[in-house]
């Protein structure tokens, strides 16, 4: 008995050896959880490790790879070129000038708009084009 005069409640056994097992289990994924984090601390690791040595061979091969790029460019504008000047030799040969200067207009109204295109998208369509607001002058100094 206690001291208010009650008889404690006692637990039955099989309550107190399952609280045991729980707390026991609990235990035992509580370490298994460490141990799935450690492993995938490693695996990061390991990953980040392949991706830095990655970019470092992207970085090494950048110059030979922007070469071959600046090249194949090269090649098509050449190949654009052969095929207008071909167009335009053809055109001559058989008589057509007043359409070459027809297609010529047409075609530099587009180079030159996709230029102003490029360049416009450049420079970011900043606002600041050099033109100040003109100053207010007295008008009585005039007189």
């Amino acid at each position: 008995m206690d001291e208010s005069g009650k008889v404690p409640k006692r637990l039955p056994e099989n309550v107190i050896d399952r609280l045991v097992k729980t707390q026991y289990q609990k235990a035992l994924n509580e370490a298994e959880q460490i141990k799935l984090r450690i492993r995938n601390s490693d695996h990061q690791a390991d990953y980040a490790k392949r991706l830095l040595e990655y970019q470092a061979q992207i970085i090494t091969n950048r110059p030979e790879e922007h070469r071959k790029t600046v090249t194949r460019y090269a090649y098509v504008t050449v190949m654009i070129l052969f095929v207008f000047l071909g167009f335009i030799t053809t055109c001559l040969y058989i008589g057509k000038e007043e359409f070459i200067r027809y297609f010529l207009q047409i075609v530099s109204y587009i180079v030159v708009s996709a230029f102003s295109f490029y360049f416009g998208r450049k420079t970011g369509g900043r606002k600041d084009n050099g033109v100040k607001e003109a100053e207010v002058v007295d008008s009585q100094l005039f007189k």
